[in-house]
């Protein structure tokens, strides 16, 4: 279950799997008390010197949710505590650990929730990541409010999306549902986020995984069975799709040994009647989610390329994407501490509505649904607004700008970044809350090891000099970056 999802009356406690790995790799290692600067980038003070709790949301087993309001800022996030007492007893190598948490810190994708910092307490490690205002879906399910199919198709579009976009960078969630699926807005169905990172594993191409985690209702007949790969995933999309669509999952029982017996023997009869309101491409792909054996399944980089979704692409405004590509061209990377900081602000600090236009921007130029933008989308964008005379240069201009990490496309928070009102960035309320957000003892300053623990991220920590990022901002070399030198950062223009 997510951190916002209420418990799902339908939904049963895992039955405990023989050899199961209870929790993702990089939460497995029993921690020695460690200071600041570990090179695990946890921090490691108490939770309560930084937080508030408002409410608990969920819990199950080995873990607890909580809505919590950071105590200096005044943000509201949500929070995951995992239980070290039930999680000892699996060790992990201490470098693959700290590679898999740097990794899964930094997945940028407009339908992933964000994970912001880990704790590393007592008796818990501790996510703090982004709350999502909406709740679960399973909420709006069980209050029967309607979903039409064209909403559906909008929601399943972003859920592949990120699928896809976790399977490219071998993370497998294990957990996806209708209670892990989180809508960004209240009041608003129209945007999803993934959540629940608890049960995830970063998987190997070449190795099947084991142990069953979250709802039966969702796992796949392979997980029933022990071993299992990433299609593992593609299966419970197809119970979130059939849910939405009708109202109730696909194979029922009273039980969990007769849903399980339900998902492994019984076939989906999509010419029975209760399947009439629903249209004969959105039933081929309820079909191809849910084929028993899971190499005849339907693959992430399959779905988008459907027929269901072939009258979804609704092209952005013409005048809206020449401005967006423009910025994009003239965008100017001053320093590396200062594109650090704009991106966390973009991911943590502003709200849903501020981005909102150009995340479906991002999304409509983004063709394959990878969650990234290639040279390929950007150029056919180009050619609609340019003459072929320039296009090349333009391209060129647009990548060697914005592509920071020259991986040869533009994921989602470069693209923020570089497309964002700068005004919203910029304002005095919002730079204020970033630095409390950094200065984690709430001495006035941000130091060397603060910097490191919240800029540090499988891209940015592999040969940084941080004391030499610090000095980009620390004008009077005091070792220390104070909140006007922090504004003057945020502010330079040249």
């Amino acid at each position: 279950m997510g951190c916002g999802a209420s418990k799902s009356p339908r939904a049963s406690e895992p039955t405990p799997v023989p050899n199961a790995r209870p929790a993702p790799d990089f939460l497995n290692a029993p921690l020695k008390k460690r200071s600041p600067d570990s090179s695990l980038g946890l921090v490691n003070r108490l939770f309560t010197s930084s937080y508030c709790v408002l409410e608990e949301t969920s819990r199950g087993p080995g873990f607890i949710c909580k809505k919590v309001q950071h105590i200096t800022s005044g943000l509201t996030f949500n929070a995951k505590f995992l239980s070290k007492k039930l999680l000892k007893g699996n060790f992990v190598n201490p470098a693959i650990m700290r590679r898999e948490l740097l990794t899964l810190k930094s997945l940028t994708h407009p339908n992933l929730v964000k994970i912001l910092e880990f704790y590393d307490d007592e008796k818990y490690y501790i996510a703090v990541q982004e709350h999502c205002p909406g709740g679960p879906l399973f909420e709006k399910i069980s209050k029967k409010e309607q979903f039409s199919e064209a909403l559906v198709k909008t929601l399943m579009h972003q859920l592949f999306s990120a699928v896809r976009y976790c399977h490219e960078r071998r993370v497998l969630h294990r957990d996806l549902s209708a209670d892990t699926v989180l809508l960004a807005e209240e009041g608003s169905n129209d945007v999803i986020k993934v959540t629940d990172f608890g049960s995830l594993s970063f998987f190997d191409a070449n190795k099947r995984l084991s142990g069953r985690f979250g709802s039966v209702y969702y796992a796949a007949p392979e997980v029933f069975q022990g071993l299992y790969d990433e299609q593992c995933d593609m299966w419970s999309c197809g119970v979130i799709m059939h849910i939405l669509l009708l109202g109730f999952p696909p194979f029922q029982g009273v039980t969990d040994e007769e849903v399980r017996r339900a998902v492994n023997e019984d076939l989906l009869n999509l010419y029975d009647a209760k399947y009439s309101g629903v249209s004969d491409t959105a039933k081929d792909l309820m079909h191809r989610l849910l084929i028993k054996d899971p190499i005849y399944r339907i693959r992430g980089t399959e779905t988008l390329s459907h027929p269901w979704f072939q009258s979804e692409a609704k092209p952005p405004d013409a005048l809206r994407l020449q401005s967006v590509l423009s910025s994009m061209s003239h965008f100017r990377n001053i320093c590396k501490l200062k594109d650090a900081v704009f991106n966390f602000i973009c991911a943590h600090m502003l709200s849903v509505q501020d981005y909102k236009e150009l995340r479906q921007i991002f999304e409509s130029v983004d063709q394959n649904g990878d969650g990234t933008l290639s040279r390929e989308e950007i150029l056919g964008q180009l050619r609609s607004c340019l003459p072929a005379s320039t296009l090349d240069h333009r391209l060129d201009e647009i990548f060697q700008k914005v592509d920071s990490d020259h991986n040869g496309h533009i994921d989602y928070e470069e693209f923020i970044k570089a497309t964002i009102d700068v005004a919203k960035v910029e304002s005095k309320e919002v730079l204020r809350r970033t630095f409390q957000m950094f200065d984690k003892d709430s001495s006035g300053t941000i130091s060397c090891d603060e910097l490191k623990l919240v800029l540090e991220t499988a891209e940015l920590d592999e040969g940084v000099d941080w004391p030499a990022l610090l000095k980009e901002a620390d004008t009077n070399g005091d070792g220390v970056i104070d909140l006007m030198e922090f504004e003057a950062l945020i502010q330079r223009k040249v």
